[in-house]
């Protein structure tokens, strides 16, 4: 991306809600010279980032903030890049290397609104964000699921300020849910967990545990494209068919 420095991106990103912002930051770095011909519009080259128009990297990490500054442009774009920068060497560490970015939604909910409800709003729209964005057909705000053997789906929740995110068990929620059809009825869906910010690095590292065999065996061999294809078409059927 020529006249960009190297470093964190934070650009607005698409929300099928008009009324409350979303943001994602991921990490741009200039590509070595011996990776040029293995340039590909996807984004990763698993560390550097080909001089695409479409740099975006496809693994994405899903944060929702709920909390009244939610609302607050600024405050959001700040958010984004802090947890982005602050937990980028822990949560790319011991092998998982491959690069993501974070999509941040502001979602502000009233004080007091149960853990519950938090997660139940939060699913929901992160259900109707995944369908919107895989019926463009469009790959550079792919929202990836977990390729997990239990739940589809994973998405942090920012549910307290800044100041309590050491407190009692932390101030974030580690959310999964979508389950597979062989697990319902094992165990609760949607499932959740509190951590704490000195928790939340190795918490993310945890969320890229398919990253590297989603760029190997999921983009690079083309099963991205052909799904996102299928998807775009579907949705196009359903809606010409209403």
């Amino acid at each position: 991306m020529e006249g960009i420095t190297p470093g964190t991106i934070v650009e607005r990103a698409p929300n099928h809600d008009p009324n409350n912002y979303c943001f994602t930051a991921w990490e741009y770095l200039e590509p070595a010279e011996d990776d040029t011909d293995d340039d590909t519009d996807d984004g990763t080259n698993h560390g550097a980032t080909p001089k695409n128009p479409i740099t975006r990297h496809k693994w994405s990490i899903q944060i929702y903030v709920t909390i009244p500054e939610a609302s607050n442009e600024e405050y959001l774009r700040a958010l984004v890049r802090k947890i982005h920068d602050e937990t980028l060497q822990i949560r790319g560490g011991s092998g998982r290397h491959a690069p993501d970015r974070m999509d941040m939604y502001g979602l502000p909910l009233p004080p007091g609104t149960s853990e519950e409800e938090t997660v139940a709003q939060c699913v929901s729209h992160q259900k109707h964000e995944i369908a919107a964005r895989n019926a463009t057909g469009r790959s550079d705000f792919f929202i990836p699921p977990t390729f997990d053997n239990t739940y589809n789906n994973l998405i942090l929740i920012v549910d307290q300020p800044e100041e309590k995110w050491n407190e009692g068990e932390g101030g974030f929620l580690v959310v999964q849910f979508d389950k597979l059809p062989q697990y319902k009825s094992d165990q609760s869906d949607p499932s959740w967990m509190r951590v704490d910010w000195d928790y939340l690095g190795q918490a993310l590292w945890q969320f890229r545990e398919m990253i590297e065999w989603f760029y190997d065996s999921y983009v690079y061999d083309g099963t991205m494209d052909e799904d996102l294809e299928r998807w775009h078409r579907e949705s196009l059927e359903k809606t010409n068919a209403q």
